[in-house]
């Protein structure tokens, strides 16, 4: 039996950095592709609008800490 993996784990996985194009392979980039595309099937998906929300908190807080801490 797969053990089920919390969501704090998948958001971990998703946000891995990935490399850029034209450093990959043709093979490396259809495999990337490819697992997005299983990803996209699975129904592992987000609004966009709900990702670019968490990137707008996150970067307000960042300034918000800095103008905190002085910097």
């Amino acid at each position: 039996m797969e053990e089920k993996k919390d969501e704090t784990e998948e958001k971990t996985e998703a946000v891995r950095p990935l490399p850029c194009a034209d450093e990959l392979t043709p093979e490396e980039l259809d495999a990337l592709l490819e697992r997005g595309m299983e990803d996209v099937r699975a129904g592992r998906v987000r609004p966009a609008e709900e990702v670019f929300a968490e990137i707008r908190e996150k970067f307000r807080k960042e300034e918000e800490d800095r103008k905190k801490a002085g910097l």
